[in-house]
This record gives C-alpha cells, structure tokens and sequence, in this order.
C-alpha cells in the first residue's frame, strides 16, 4: 500500500481546513506530541498534519459527533482501506463490529468532555482481516490546553494495532488452560493408579494370610 511515486505523502483530507479552524493544536501529551503547537504560525498546521501522519498507528481526525474528517496515510494501509472517500463523514463505529458500537460512543463522549478515553477491542479490517487494536481517543482544543470541555473543536484517536501481542497472549491462555487440563487428568490417573495399587497389595496380603493359616 505504498504511493506509486514512492514518496511519502500526508493523506489527511481536510486536515488542514479542520486544523486550522482553531488558533492552535493542542493534543493530549501522552499520544506523544508537543502540546500547543502554533497554528497561526507559518507552516504551524501542516507541522501538525505531518505529526499525525507521521505515526505508524491509525489516526484519524473525528468531529465531536464521532464524524470520521481524515485518516493517516498509515492508517490506510493497517485497516486496509483503498478510499478514503467512501467512509469521510461516516459515524467511526460504523467501522467497527456492532457490538463495539456502545464502546465507542462512551470514549467518544468522554473526549468531547475533554478527557481522554483508552479501551482495548477487536475489529477487522475493511478486507476482512482480523486485528486487534489499542485506542486512544483526546480532545484536540483550541489555543492551550484548559480544564474541562471547553474549546474542544474536534476528536483525535489513535489506534495502535495490538494484534500480535493478543494473539501471543490468547495463546499463553490457551497453553495455560491444555496445562491445567493435562495436570487434572495426571492427578486422575494417578489417583486411580493408587487406588488399584492399594487393591493389589490388599488382594496379596490376604492371599498370604490364607497361605500363613493353612
């Protein structure tokens, strides 16, 4: 899913315009960047848009209604995506398997509040494949970060695809439970392996008190 012309390219559709729409980014510091970017200076917002689109994960710009504005480059590639056209202005738990769908409101309300939502869940990608992903969704404010809602204007998420590190726990899990599984039935063979033991030694012992009294 590499650009033709082998460069490297922000696809952040309207990015800028929804950027731009404030006097600054502010974005949560744990999604790892520097807070308070300067929008209104020169070349502040494409600064911006080339930190979000330089992540490895999935970010995704979202209105406060959870509207789906852009996606990273990146993020194309990992939910496999050809067109961004086709789900711009899409409800982002559209996505996502409809029992994720109360989870993604929440995290979604929660950011619009201005906190900072975090949740763990599956969903495959639009090819079908299936993955596991970490979700982070902040409110992205305008001018400097301030306590409670706000200034928010829009929603950032980043989602981390987490798909190998499940798969190697589910099958720690499943190795875990094979174990459990075989150390119960050890017991119970060792179990009846006593049980007929005692059985022999009582038939031997009886056999040689028939033989003493004879």
């Amino acid at each position: 899913h590499t650009p033709q012309d082998g460069k490297d390219h922000v696809i952040m559709p309207q990015a800028d315009a929804a950027l731009a729409h404030g006097t600054g980014l502010s974005l949560a510091h744990d999604l790892g960047f520097v807070a308070g970017i300067p929008g209104g200076a020169a070349g502040g917002v494409g600064l911006a848009v080339s930190l979000l689109s330089a992540l490895p994960d999935c970010v995704k710009l979202l209105d406060l209604d959870g509207r789906l504005i852009a996606m990273s480059h990146a993020g194309l590639c990992l939910m496999e995506i050809d067109d961004f056209g086709a789900i711009r202005g899409c409800d982002w738990w559209t996505l996502w398997p409809s029992e994720a769908e109360d989870q993604l409101r929440r995290a979604v309300a929660r950011a619009r509040a201005g906190e900072t939502a975090r949740f763990t869940a599956f969903c495959p990608t639009a090819k079908g494949t299936p993955k596991w992903w970490e979700v982070t969704v902040a409110p992205i404010r305008q001018g400097k970060i301030a306590e409670g809602a706000d200034g928010v204007t829009a929603l950032l998420s980043v989602s981390r695809d987490v798909t190998a590190q499940m798969e190697a726990l589910q099958e720690i899990e499943t190795r875990r439970a094979e174990a459990e599984v075989a150390l119960a039935q050890s017991r119970l063979l060792l179990r009846e392996i006593d049980h007929r033991v005692k059985n022999s030694l009582m038939l031997i012992v009886g056999l040689l008190r028939m033989q003493a009294r004879q």
